[in-house]
């Protein structure tokens, strides 16, 4: 658990942004469904690396949902699939999702 904690808190402090437009960008809004319930979940992260990873909250991107996330603004038009890594801390309320390609 403290590798974890220790790789999040690393991955929460990304390189200073110098304009407006990189502060936007690293802001993600997220939409999850659970295909089998329908059940649909929304809320928000941070990118913290350059490789798309997010940060956000575990009751917003849990466990056998799919999610899709949209940087900067919240645009359903303009989803981008997302996967879930491992590392997830229940205790914490912790995900870290990660953009992929569909």
């Amino acid at each position: 658990m403290k590798k974890l904690l220790g790789l999040l808190l690393v991955l929460s402090f990304p390189a200073p942004l110098l304009a407006q437009d990189a502060l936007e960008e690293s802001i993600v809004f997220i939409t999850c469904q659970n295909e089998a319930t329908g059940e649909t979940r929304t809320g928000s992260g941070v990118v913290v690396s350059e490789k798309g990873y997010v940060l956000t909250a575990l009751h917003v991107a849990p466990k056998g949902f799919e999610c899709r996330g949209s940087r900067g603004v919240a645009d359903p038009n303009n989803m981008e699939r997302m996967v879930q890594t491992p590392l997830a801390a229940a205790a914490y309320d912790i995900a870290l999702l990660r953009f992929t390609r569909d």
